[in-house]
């Protein structure tokens, strides 16, 4: 089972209502970590979800 890719403008979108909540609620250095730890935690899942549904 290939593994399907997530069209771009989806990951665009994600990333921007991601950046919009983050950065209207939290103070601007708290914004960027977590925005940053968000992105990359939804990465590491997808990528492991992704791995496991071809196995």
């Amino acid at each position: 089972m290939d593994r399907k890719n997530i069209p771009t403008w989806i990951a665009a979108v994600v990333a921007f209502l991601l950046a919009a909540i983050c950065f209207s609620l939290l103070p601007s250095g708290w914004a960027i970590v977590v925005y940053g730890v968000l992105v990359f935690g939804i990465a590491l899942i997808y990528r492991a979800s992704s791995s496991r549904a071809s196995r």
